[in-house]
């Protein structure tokens, strides 16, 4: 992982672009995974890649590029997603963020937001 995360570093394709990591677990890993919307909560890394450039870049596309190839190469290591780590991913990257609990905050959306109001986010529509 330490390779992986130096080699994607020495690709950065702006100095405004990062890659942040923390280390988690301890308390948080003694919750149970069913009793939150979040998930993965064993000890181990949260990794976030981060493209950032200049308005007036003339190649955007290759940034975007660095952050989706160094998630690619994270995903074999992955034990989940964050769900505050998602972007452009749409409802792919939301399944993959909640997983089994999907279906239980989409009943909750249905009752506290049945307009989908609160939509301009990793979305979790309400339930039918």
């Amino acid at each position: 992982m330490i390779d992986l995360l130096v080699s994607r570093v020495d690709a950065i394709t702006s100095p405004l672009s990062q890659i942040g990591g923390w280390a988690v677990g301890g308390a948080v890993g003694r919750v149970d995974p069913a009793a939150t919307a979040v998930g993965t909560r064993g000890a181990g890394l949260e990794a976030n890649i981060v493209a950032a450039w200049t308005p007036t870049d003339a190649d955007p596309a290759r940034h975007t590029a660095w952050v989706r190839e160094g998630w690619e190469a994270l995903r074999p290591h992955a034990a989940g997603v964050y769900p505050n780590f998602l972007s452009d991913e749409g409802a792919a990257g939301v399944e993959s963020a909640y997983g089994e609990r999907l279906a239980r905050l989409a009943a909750l959306k249905r009752r506290w937001d049945p307009t989908n109001f609160f939509r301009l986010n990793a979305n979790i529509p309400p339930a039918p």
